[in-house]
Parts: structure tokens; sequence; C-alpha cells
């Protein structure tokens, strides 16, 4: 996942983490962990964080 792409996108939608948590149902710790790159995003999180933030998959997360 790209971290900072998704605080780009929070910060263009005037969001904020505790918001996007709120939104996805993803637990905020969890979340930012997610966001920093500590934890490795679940496929239903990532499809969570995407729809909210009405973009494409492919725009926060690269498949390797």
């Amino acid at each position: 996942m790209d971290g900072k792409v998704v605080r780009i996108l929070l910060i263009q939608r005037g969001l904020q983490l505790k918001a996007l948590s709120r939104l996805t149902g993803i637990d905020y710790d969890r979340l930012q962990k997610v966001i920093n790159g500590y934890r490795a995003p679940r496929p239903e999180e990532l499809t969570a964080i995407a729809t909210v933030l009405g973009v494409p998959l492919s725009e926060i997360h690269e498949e390797i």
C-alpha cells in the first residue's frame, strides 16, 4: 500500500485518519500501522479504503 498516496487523498478530501477508520470499519491502530507500512493490508481493507476515497484500487496499491 502506498501510504503517501493515501495521506494525499485524505488531505484532498478533507478527511483525517480517524474518519477513514470510522468510514472503513478498520480499527484506527491497525489502519495507522497499515498506512505507515508496519502491517500488510488485507484485501478487504484495501477495497474499503479505495471505496471510501473514491479511487480505483490500483491508485493506492501496486502489486509486486
